[in-house]
């Protein structure tokens, strides 16, 4: 059940936290595949100075949640749907993963009154254009520079992979940048590196601005995307100390400097006064992107994929009574969802954010609420309010994990992962303490050398990865007996390698205390694991294939999602729950002590995957109403596009 009386509450009858006619200027800032500890928010070390004043002069969303990767999630801010309902499909241009028939957010707030909001958006779509009906200008934006798909080269609009589905020879699409109602012809030329591009753009379109014209402003950029390219020369700068790549720090450092030059504008136009900016990323990072403290990377379940950086600010939060001894600079851990600002920005400006569209048969209302009360209500003029319900029911992350009364979190699908610390080295999990749930156990190889007291397993190294405490030249069985003998600590695992034989004096030896982990290695070891009960108890629930696959590389952060293969830590069978107010970085999986609130929460996702959007429009209407084609070259040349054109517009050849 949705709660909105809260939001009356806090915006009708104790008039705090809202103006009469909403913030004169709402700007949203996404940053692409940002991680939660690559700014100044949460990272001293970061080049991101101005990111950290706006989130210190503002309210940190310390629960802000997205999907696990781009598209879905920037189709849930435009409609207020959950992903789950608009499904993970990463929107190809010639497709409907946002049907025509959602009312969209600046279509919303073009309703606003006595004066619509005019909205704008820069920078990475990733939404879905069957259509020309589908483009940005034709779905209440007045205007749009931008790119269509997933993904591009940060010069020129250049299409990065390719990646597009413009026709059946997908490498001819080399460009993939639109400027309203066509290609981008007129402005490739200029877009010397993107992120400077979007933020000179949105800086025009502020100053351009009349002085009372209500202004959405959408700023998406490409940053921190891959790939990860040198910023401009006289961008470039040493890599700060504490940060871990001099490419990644200086691309972070330009999209700072963007929305310091962003604010500047609102600012110097008199605008920043009435002002509410959301900053967020669209998901977690990946590869140089950086979660600490949480739990693994984009794409995958953990939070590390879903649980982003963002925060508000701006001259509109400040003008809520108490904003100074109760808001500024503080925290809010309440759960918080991006389809949520659908409903927020729709609520504030005085339009009612109920969209309920028949689809298949049946009413698909909107599924983000109102958060504003949520960020108020520590206020002054909140306190002696019952504090919202917020998300207190369920909250579908993705389609294999949900979020339970803002504490717990199943999880029915998760792959092995690691947790990042803050200088971006990582920790992998181990399969003892998370093992492969859709897998038998191994058996120890029958080709090893065998050893009394100890099980062999032939190319493979103890664990956790490079845990031994103890190396040195030694014969396989002086090797053993120092291990079993506990010469220079508690032994339980050796690896071995090297040689003529058994016996030989050129062999290496390595100790380790645990055997949690049996990892594949490429090197010429073997791993030999002590036979006693307990211990074999432990190993009989790892993997030896699941794990990195080459001994030569662990700074590759891709080593344990590459060798994790098939297996599974998390299933159907064996879901994992998570409380996260008590372990937010989920490291102790309480499914076992909590068997009702998993089968609770198990039922609420299945019941949330009922029903999805299939990526296509009704092939009647297509046929009645455009003209389609399957190769698009003839009508936008090189550049990626909608495939159907409206028949009363096309007035080119259509093969």
């Amino acid at each position: 059940m949705r709660f909105h009386l809260a939001t009356a509450l806090a915006c009708g009858a104790l008039l705090v936290g809202c103006a009469a006619n909403g913030p004169l200027t709402i700007v949203t800032v996404v940053i692409d595949d940002l991680g939660h500890y690559d700014t100044a928010v949460y990272n001293p070390n970061s080049p991101t100075p101005n990111l950290k004043a706006l989130s210190e002069g503002g309210v940190r969303l310390g629960r802000h949640y997205t999907y696990k990767y781009c598209s879905p999630t920037r189709r849930s801010f435009l409609s207020g749907r959950y992903p789950v309902r608009l499904t993970g499909a990463q929107a190809m241009p010639c497709s409907n993963w946002l049907p025509l028939e959602f009312t969209l957010l600046p279509q919303k707030l073009a309703q606003a009154t006595p004066t619509p909001m005019t909205s704008h958006v820069i920078g990475k779509g990733h939404w879905s254009y069957q259509t020309m009906d589908h483009l940005p200008v034709n779905r209440g934006f007045a205007s749009h520079v931008g790119y269509l798909a997933g993904a591009e080269n940060y010069t020129g609009g250049q299409n990065y992979g390719p990646t597009h589905d413009c026709s059946s020879k997908p490498e001819q699409c080399y460009f993939d940048m639109w400027h309203d109602d066509l290609p981008g012809t007129d402005v490739v030329g200029d877009i010397v590196y993107s992120t400077n591009y979007y933020s000179r753009r949105a800086v025009n379109i502020v100053e351009a601005a009349p002085a009372t014209q209500p202004l959405f402003l959408a700023l998406l950029y490409q940053g921190v995307h891959v790939p990860y390219a040198s910023v401009p020369a006289w961008e470039d700068q040493p890599t700060p100390p504490g940060m871990w790549d001099r490419t990644y720090s200086n691309m972070l450092r330009v999209v700072d400097d963007g929305i310091g030059n962003l604010t500047a504008a609102l600012k110097e136009t008199g605008r920043w006064n009435d002002t509410l900016l959301l900053v967020t990323a669209d998901n977690g990072g990946i590869m140089e992107g950086n979660n600490y403290p949480l739990r693994g990377e984009k794409a995958t379940m953990w939070e590390g994929g879903s649980r982003v950086m963002a925060f508000v600010a701006g001259g509109f939060l400040e003008a809520v009574p108490g904003f100074d001894a109760h808001l500024k600079n503080t925290t809010n851990n309440r759960f918080m969802h991006i389809s949520d600002w659908y409903a927020t920005f729709s609520t504030l400006v005085g339009v009612d954010p109920t969209d309920n569209v028949t689809l298949d048969g049946a009413t698909r209302p909107i599924d983000g609420i109102d958060v504003w009360p949520l960020i108020t209500h520590a206020s002054a003029g909140m306190l002696a309010v019952e504090p919202p319900s917020g998300h207190s029911d369920f909250l579908p992350i993705t389609e294999h994990s949900i979020i339970y009364q803002e504490r717990y979190k199943l999880i029915d699908n998760a792959k092995p992962t690691f947790w990042t610390n803050p200088d971006h080295s990582q920790v992998n999990d181990n399969r003892s303490a998370w093992p492969c749930r859709n897998q038998a156990p191994p058996s120890p190889s029958p080709n090893c050398t065998s050893v009394p007291g100890f099980h062999c397993y032939l190319s493979s190294y103890c664990g956790p990865q490079h845990s031994f405490f103890w190396n040195g030249t030694a014969s396989l069985a002086d090797c053993a007996a120092l291990c079993a003998q506990k010469v220079h600590g508690a032994c339980q695992c050796f690896d071995h390698r090297g040689g003529d034989g058994a016996d030989s004096l050129l062999a290496e030896c390595r100790l380790h205390s645990s055997p949690n982990d049996i990892s594949a290695s490429s090197a010429g070891y073997t791993a030999y694991v002590e036979t006693s009960v307990r211990v074999q108890e432990v190993y009989e629930r790892a993997s030896m294939q699941q794990l990195t696959p080459t001994d030569a590389d662990f700074s590759d952060h891709h080593a344990s999602q590459v060798a994790a293969g098939s297996c599974s830590v998390c299933t159907e069978d064996h879901p994992c729950l998570f409380d996260l107010l008590a372990d937010p970085a989920e490291r102790i999986d309480i499914s076992l002590q909590n068997p009702d609130v998993v089968s609770t929460m198990a039922a609420a996702l299945k019941e949330f995957n009922s029903w999805t959007i299939n990526g296509t429009m009704n092939p009647d209407v297509l046929k009645e109403h455009y003209d389609c084609v399957t190769d698009t070259i003839p009508w936008w040349g090189n550049f990626s596009g909608p495939c159907c054109k409206p028949k009363s517009d096309n007035n080119d050849a259509v093969n």
